[in-house]
């Protein structure tokens, strides 16, 4: 493989686990300009249930954490290395990680086609996905409770992160369209779920802190 460009990896988005999701942020005057979407709306939504579905699917997925670190610390990768790169972020090869990818754009386009999701910044789909997967209004304050509603926040940051790595790096058959493609859309995915690991790791410490037991 030729010579393949160093990989930055961006935090997409930190979270605050000690604050519930403001629903009613997405029935604002602004927001509401964008698309007329609620949480309520999305989450009986049959494309963004199939969607959270295909993300938890993924994220019981086992991943080599420490595989990951180095990879994406690596300025170059051979092909045999991008393949172990895939095994570690939990895909037995390149054409699993193609049908994952293109079942994610596909729901995402259906959901940005009836709800202009595309018009929002990261941060606010992350936060109406999260309120879309949980009901905050009934979530009492209790221990319990927080880390089922930080969990789910991790839940919608991932699925927004996830959304945005697109298709760009394969080919139609699977086929990496470019070395440096193909790196870029990698690390993607593996941002994400490393973020999705980190912000899950801060709610457990919450809750145990929560508990009295950290």
């Amino acid at each position: 493989m030729k010579k393949l460009l160093a990989i930055t990896l961006t935090v997409i988005v930190m979270i605050s686990c000690s604050q519930d999701v403001d629903k009613e942020l997405f029935e604002s005057k602004s927001l509401n300009q964008k698309s007329q979407v609620t949480s309520a709306i999305l989450s009986q939504d049959e494309d963004f249930l199939l969607l959270t579905q295909l993300s938890l699917s993924y994220l019981n997925q086992k991943i080599d954490y420490d595989k990951l670190q180095y990879f994406m610390n690596r300025q170059n990768l051979t092909e045999t290395e991008l393949q172990e790169y895939l095994n570690a972020l939990g895909f037995e090869d390149e054409l699993a990680f193609y049908m994952f990818l293109s079942q994610i754009d596909e729901l995402n386009e259906r959901l940005d086609n009836k709800y202009n999701l595309s018009n929002f910044t990261n941060e606010e789909k992350s936060a109406l996905m999260a309120a879309a997967l949980s009901d905050t209004s009934f979530i009492k304050n209790n221990c319990a409770q927080k880390l089922r509603a930080c969990k789910t926040t991790a839940l919608g940051t991932y699925m927004a992160a996830a959304s945005g790595c697109g298709l760009a790096g394969l080919g139609v058959s699977a086929g990496w369209a470019t070395p440096v493609a193909a790196i870029l859309t990698v690390a993607c995915v593996a941002g994400a779920r490393i973020t999705y690991e980190g912000n899950v790791d801060t709610c457990n410490y919450n809750y145990e802190d929560c508990m009295g037991t950290a």
